[in-house]
């Protein structure tokens, strides 16, 4: 049952980001999309809804005028309006003649109703027609594409199936900033990009999707956002449109060396700020690629304003803003990949008829997303505190990240030069040293085929006349220097450089560079075969390229391993609560539990902390006045944040990755066993080690089996006091929740250590 519950909330999730964020200015937009190409449609819809969404909410919010209302007004009155802008006086006219006759008698309403169930298998036929007539003559590649995008969304969502947890801290703080905007509140916290956040209160506004169950799955349907983005770059690095189908490949399935990489990429089953903007920056690359590609001819639109329109110059503008409302380490990892692609065509971005436009397109981006920034701070909102964080990662001051530092190699390499450093403490650490080494070498082949390339059709040219495209594998050179780029950054702390991103964020993406420099020796001998062999050869040939990537991963033993969430929850704490939430009235009853529970109870009920309750329950007199009182106890309390990988099939993931967090202290958990202790009366005598943050006493294993234990003797005497009201709701071998109903006007005395403990 709660695999079909789930399920259906991934559908909910599934249909409402496909709906807000493609069908919404598919309609609004339509007529400048009409004869667009699919991925500029794709990376319009992803961008500038986006942007719109961002700046259409904290204008709201600054105005102080944002609620549930207005928004669903806006959302769904400006679609509304776009569709009645396109009816004609004709079609209006034939429906009132409709209803008319139906009115009148003179048609039956089910006359009507065949007409439009017939009207609508019409239009389903046609619209099936112009995509078969689409996919057709590349059969191949899409049914590629396709499974591995399903595949990627199947890897990226596999553990939210198996832990109904959020498996990151950081997703509570976004839950409560998301609840900040329900609230009305913009910046509630400080400061901070609200892309991300503005975007799953547009999706729980509008379509009544809990903002739970929204984090808990974004993630896994926004993946395909960022593999589509990697691959519409990637068409434009690639001479041959089948390789970037291999280098996808290659990121889906091939296993990962490092705890940094795994943790990177276990990030992208979370929907936090980072990560949903990801795919930004490879919009960005992609067009300002075209932008520098094309023949560069503005045309002027407007009869009056007379402005200069240049579509890729747009959707570089529209990327770049989008990535800084989302996360300021996308615009740096932006930054980084363009100024590969800018520095192999130097000569073309130096030239005054490009550099103009594009720096004028660069301030445009940066107004657009900062103009709301600046009005909160006039508005006297401070910075968010991370800002602080980010500071300390470039000085290389954050504790985090010198946990992560391997300064038992820094130590044995201090003397030597930088390239050194970088190959020890950024290839070897993050791949191992023999793949490493491997992936040194083969980004330097990458870079020498292309020049032997470019000499080659130099030679060509100059000696026999013969004309060839000797520009169209300039961009392999800007990818392999981007790989080196981003590899210079992760080990920036080594060679003596600000630490402009953590480390452990930048794995992901240097990933998905290293497969590209992997499969450019494939599009030269692609390219090679499209002189003399057919369209449907090469598709075949993609085909099996792709079969083969994966069977030898699989026969290999290179196939990628489960991901990790940190585990806070057992499964059954968060049905339990989902149960109350749907069969009990709005604010009828109070959770006392760990603080988990408090961010799935929001705007359904109340929560009290364990420790707030067992303090308060010393007093003389201590009351919950709702209807009913829940008690959620641990029978065997959690290795609180514990790594905990998902069980999967054989086919999805191997065992690799497991050996790697041998070294945990906390212990290391793979579905469905979790590392756990045991409450005990002896345990409940002991005294509570004080924390200065009081969520660090839910974390450490000895302190958290300590205060489940006192819940469970506090609930053990309630019950001895009220056998008649104590109930178990739901029991197992790991939890029990109990409740009891009361009087709301006249509730319980909860102050058990005194003698007037009834009502």
């Amino acid at each position: 049952m709660s695999t079909l519950y789930w399920a259906g909330q991934y559908a909910a999730v599934l249909s409402g980001y496909y709906v807000l964020m493609f069908l919404w200015p598919s309609i609004v937009f339509r007529r400048h999309l009409r004869k667009k190409d699919k991925l500029y449609r794709f990376s319009f819809c992803l961008t500038v809804q986006i942007v719109l969404i961002n700046t259409v909410i904290l204008g709201l919010g600054l105005f102080h005028v944002l609620n549930r209302w207005i928004v669903i007004l806006i959302f769904y009155g400006v679609p509304f309006l776009s569709c009645l802008r396109g009816v004609s006086r004709e079609d209006v006219s034939r429906q009132a003649d409709h209803i008319y006759r139906v009115a009148a008698g003179a048609c039956g309403i089910r006359s009507l109703f065949h007409r439009g169930i017939k009207a609508l298998f019409m239009g389903l036929r046609k619209l099936c027609k112009r995509v078969w007539g689409v996919v057709r003559p590349r059969l191949g590649e899409y049914v590629i594409f396709s499974v591995l995008l399903i595949y990627g969304m199947i890897y990226f969502s596999y553990s939210a199936f198996q832990d109904y947890s959020y498996g990151f801290g950081d997703l509570y703080v976004h839950h409560s900033w998301i609840q900040g905007l329900v609230n009305g509140k913009i910046f509630s916290n400080g400061i901070y990009p609200e892309g991300m956040h503005c975007f799953i209160y547009c999706m729980h506004t509008l379509f009544g999707i809990r903002i739970y169950s929204i984090l808990l799955f974004l993630a896994g349907v926004h993946v395909v956002a960022f593999l589509i983005s990697v691959y519409g770059l990637l068409r434009e690095v690639f001479h041959s449109r089948y390789i970037p189908l291999f280098a996808l490949t290659l990121f889906l399935v091939l296993d990962l060396m490092s705890v940094n990489a795994v943790y990177a990429m276990s990030r992208l089953q979370f929907s936090i700020p980072q990560e949903f903007g990801l795919f930004a920056q490879f919009v960005c690359a992609k067009y300002l690629v075209r932008y520098l590609k094309s023949e560069h001819r503005p045309f002027f639109r407007g009869r009056s304003s007379r402005y200069v329109w240049d579509e890729n110059l747009f959707m570089f503008t529209a990327a770049l803003t989008a990535s800084i409302v989302t996360h300021y380490y996308v615009t740096i990892m932006a930054f980084l990949l363009c100024a590969s692609f800018a520095i192999v065509f130097l000569k073309k971005v130096l030239t005054v008829k490009r550099f103009l436009p594009l720096a004028a397109a660069v301030l445009c981006g940066l107004l657009i997303a900062v103009t709301p920034i600046l009005a909160a701070r006039v508005s006297g909102i401070p910075f968010e505190r991370s800002m602080s964080w980010a500071m300390g990662v470039i000085n290389h001051t954050d504790p985090e990240e010198e946990a992560t530092f391997n300064q038992e190699i820094y130590s044995e390499i201090e003397d030597r030069g930088a390239a050194e450093k970088i190959f020890q403490m950024g290839y070897c650490e993050v791949y191992g040293e023999e793949r490493g080494r491997h992936l040194v070498l083969l980004t330097a082949v990458s870079a020498v085929l292309w020049l032997i390339y470019r000499m080659g059709a130099w030679i060509l040219e100059r000696y026999f006349r013969k004309r060839s495209d000797r520009n169209c594998f300039d961009a392999h050179l800007a990818i392999v220097l981007a790989s080196v780029l981003f590899m210079v950054v992760y080990a920036s702390g080594a060679v003596g450089l600000p630490q402009l991103i953590a480390g452990s964020r930048l794995c992901a993406v240097e990933q998905m560079l290293l497969v590209a420099v992997m499969a450019m020796p494939a599009d030269l001998l692609f390219s090679a075969l499209g002189l003399f062999c057919r369209e449907v050869f090469r598709q075949c040939l993609a085909v099996a390229g792709v079969a083969g990537i994966y069977i030898t991963a699989q026969v290999c033993g290179v196939l990628h391993g489960p991901l990790y969430i940190e585990l806070t929850r057992y499964n059954a704490s968060v049905m339990v609560t989902q149960t109350i939430i749907d069969r009990l009235p709005k604010n009828s009853y109070t959770i006392v539990s760990t603080t988990d529970e408090l961010y799935q109870t929001i705007q359904h009920g109340y929560h009290e902390e364990w420790l707030t309750f067992l303090s308060n329950s010393q007093r003389k007199s201590y009351k919950l006045p709702t209807e009913y009182v829940f008690l959620y106890v641990e029978k065997k309390p959690l290795s609180y944040a514990q790594v905990h990988l998902f069980h999967s099939p054989s086919w999805l993931a191997s065992e690799n990755h497991i050996p790697l967090f041998s070294g945990i202290e906390d212990g290391v958990s793979q579905c469905p066993e979790i590392v756990s202790s045991q409450i005990s009366e002896e345990m409940a005598g002991e005294e509570l080690e004080m924390q200065t943050n009081l969520w660090d006493m839910y974390k450490e294993l000895e302190n958290r089996t300590i205060l489940e234990s006192k819940a469970y003797e506090w609930c053990r005497r309630f019950s001895e006091l009220y056998p008649y009201e104590w109930r178990i709701a739901y029991e197992d071998e790991n939890f029990v929740c109990y409740y009891f109903k009361q009087h709301s006007g006249a509730p319980y005395n909860l102050a058990l250590g005194y003698e007037d403990s009834g009502r």
